[in-house]
């Protein structure tokens, strides 16, 4: 890359923050797989909440909020599960990461910048562990002698 072309460019820094697994040890749905590169993903848990539709993504603060954000079930409801889709979609083609809403252990949505949403039973594995997690939510100015 040029000079030029470095000057003004921005870049997601990174935070201290450890890369959480992709393989969700915890057992905390849903979560959210963010995808920077082939084979390089950034797990986020997503909180889910009650109250007035909202929905807000970001480095460790995602969440989904809803009126009625569960069935009787315990699962997402539908409601819930399409503001979060369609939210999602929007992140998509704003920070042209592609990303995945894993639901529960084998029940996912992969989101793409297309506009589809490919419902798939096999998340997001493997990949690089980042050392840290990627603030995909900020901005900063890139300083190539750093």
């Amino acid at each position: 890359m040029a000079k030029s072309q470095i000057a003004g460019a921005s870049v997601a820094p990174f935070s201290n923050i450890p890369a959480e697994p992709l393989d969700n040890p915890k057992g905390k749905y849903p979560y959210l797989v963010i995808r920077f590169m082939s084979g390089v993903y950034q797990r986020e848990s997503i909180e889910v909440r009650v109250g007035e539709s909202a929905f807000h993504l970001g480095v460790n603060t995602t969440y989904v909020q809803h009126p009625v954000p569960y069935a009787s079930d315990g699962s997402i409801s539908e409601g819930c599960r399409k503001l979060l889709l369609e939210e999602v979609l929007a992140a998509v083609i704003r920070t042209r990461y592609r990303m995945c809403v894993v639901w529960q252990l084998g029940v996912c949505s992969y989101v793409e910048s297309d506009g589809t949403i490919n419902e798939s039973n096999d998340p997001p594995s493997g990949g690089v562990a980042l050392p840290a997690k990627i603030e995909f939510d900020k901005r900063i100015p890139f300083d190539p002698a750093s």
